[in-house]
């Protein structure tokens, strides 16, 4: 890993590009990020199979988990992590134009449905998903950048307890059922996506991210209402459900994520009804 090459990656004509290069454990090269993931010995093992992101999924930021054995003084090992890199953050594009429309935000929102659909086939969990996570590459595709194999996550947040697996620190947008704890099963993880999914939808939007006004409970952003179509609204609304049981399923997200893109051009946001707070969305479920 040659650190003389740091922040050389070119970012294209990209206006912002964050991609968290200064921090010191990750280094950019003009092929990509190269992270250090741990200076000792992984405390899980690392099937060969698992070295490598799956190249049929879609959408993800690709990456490869490379052992570096050590010969001086011991056995040690170091782990580094090679992904490729995206030119900028989809949220930065958000944060410089603001609300995003409608029909590139439909786009935006259908082709990252399924690729967290392919992800949870292959077994891939994240559970965590923020706006950090959604990259856009050179031809305006969001790739999502986290998705990992179990031994991956073991290894990065510690082992698992049976069949829950550890978590990152809980952010106060995360789905609530996460809230007060450091480890979910992977079915969790996967119903916490699909509200993840619901809060990115809400940003691009609007803007911004829903507003938290308690455990579960979140508002829209002012205005967003007035902007979107109510069955936008409505798709969103089921999705950050407080009860993970009440939520549509990756597969019902994506089928209707499909279905309003197809729509996009007779839909109508002069009909949008007060939705308010976002707690209690069970009698609006069987609107979308």
């Amino acid at each position: 890993m040659a650190s003389s090459s740091e922040g050389a990656f070119d970012a294209y004509s990209c206006t912002l590009n964050t991609l968290h290069a200064a921090r010191v454990d990750q280094v950019l090269t003009p092929d990509g990020m190269v992270k250090i993931i741990t200076a000792e010995a992984p405390q899980t093992f690392i099937r060969p199979e698992d070295l490598e992101t799956p190249g049929t999924v879609q959408g993800i930021v690709r990456a490869k988990r490379v052992i570096e054995h050590g010969t001086v003084g011991g056995p040690s090992q170091t782990i580094q992590e090679h992904r490729e890199v995206c030119p900028c953050e989809l949220f930065d594009c958000v944060a410089e134009a603001g609300a995003v429309e409608l029909s590139r935000g439909l786009t935006w929102f259908a082709q990252m449905a399924t690729t967290v659909m392919q992800c949870h086939a292959h077994h891939l969990l994240h559970g965590q998903l923020r706006p950090e996570h959604a990259l856009l590459d050179a031809g305006d595709n969001p790739k999502l950048l986290g998705f990992e194999p179990l031994s991956w996550r073991q290894l990065r947040r510690g082992a698992s307890r049976g069949a829950e697996h550890a978590l990152r620190p809980v952010h106060y947008l995360d789905a609530p059922e996460l809230h007060g704890r450091s480890h979910a099963t992977g079915s969790e993880l996967q119903a916490a996506d699909v509200w993840a999914l619901g809060v990115l939808g809400v940003a691009i939007f609007a803007g911004r991210p829903p507003l938290v006004t308690g455990q579960g409970a979140l508002e829209l952003p002012p205005g967003m209402q007035e902007g979107v179509p109510t069955a936008v609204l409505s798709m969103l609304c089921a999705m950050l459900h407080a009860s993970p049981a009440d939520r549509p399923s990756i597969s019902e997200v994506i089928s209707r994520a499909v279905a309003l893109t197809a729509q996009r051009e007779s839909l109508s946001a002069t009909e949008v009804r007060h939705l308010g707070s976002l707690v209690g969305c069970r009698d609006r479920k069987s609107v979308v």
